[in-house]
């Protein structure tokens, strides 16, 4: 159903209509999302490629990156 509303969205369907990479960064972005934080390294490794394709299509998903520095100091907050 989600899957549906967001095919069928006016922003998708523009995107499409005009060719526009903005697509295919918001899909290596939701990878990201998904599995940055996975317990499984290819998972992960694939979801920081995906966000250095996002980041090599558009600038703004380097705001993204910032989940990594998030979660590079948590790691140091357990360490100490």
């Amino acid at each position: 159903m989600v899957l549906w509303t967001v095919l069928s969205s006016v922003p998708y369907i523009f995107t499409v209509e005009r060719g526009n990479v903005v697509i295919l960064a918001v899909a290596a972005l939701l990878y990201y999302a998904n599995y940055y934080n996975s317990e499984d390294a290819k998972q992960r490794w694939l979801a920081y490629l995906g966000l250095s394709v996002a980041v090599s299509l558009k600038l703004y998903p380097v705001l993204m990156g910032l989940l990594i520095l998030q979660r590079s100091e948590e790691r140091r907050v357990g360490k100490e």
